[in-house]
């Protein structure tokens, strides 16, 4: 069975950007998720093998009926034990996945910039040369923000 190499840059087609470190976050899903089939058409995974991938979550445990899918939606959705099934879409190149970053920013409701501005952001992406770059952008800006030192350096621009 052919997989991604992870870790994938997942970008939603509501802008939303998010890192999936390993296949073991996607092996517990909520029902919920699990019962919107929809879901895997809004998103493209992007790995460092310049791959474009699409999953889907399937659950043995899961019972597709109307009551599942009311308590679901209402009071009860619990996590169950999912497996990935994997779709390759094509190869990319990395000015389209940085492009599709660089929309996000544009489309970003200040999740995405809440400690940097959208230009440094972007910018700081189009210089960006590689995957684990690209990567590191998203660290920095994103998902492992030291703010202290990202305030040391807009004190520099500053100056």
């Amino acid at each position: 069975m052919l997989v991604p190499l992870f870790p994938l840059i997942s970008i939603g087609n509501d802008g939303v950007i998010d890192i999936i470190p390993s296949a073991e976050g996607l092996s517990k899903a909520s029902t919920r998720v699990l019962l919107n089939t929809a879901y895997p058409n809004t998103v493209e995974l992007f790995d460092r093998n310049n791959g474009k991938w699409k999953y889907r979550q399937v659950s043995a445990e899961l019972k597709n009926n109307w009551l599942t899918k009311i308590l679901a939606i209402t009071v009860h959705n619990p996590i169950l034990c999912a497996e990935v099934i994997w779709t390759f879409n094509s190869n990319y190149r990395l000015p389209e996945l940085k492009e599709k970053i660089r929309e996000c920013v544009d489309k970003d409701d200040d999740i995405i910039t809440q400690f940097e501005g959208a230009d440094i952001i972007k910018a700081a992406i189009g210089k960006a040369i590689n995957f684990n770059e690209v990567m590191d952008v998203l660290n920095k800006y994103l998902f492992e923000v030291e703010p202290e030192q990202l305030w040391q350096e807009q004190e520099m621009r500053g100056k």
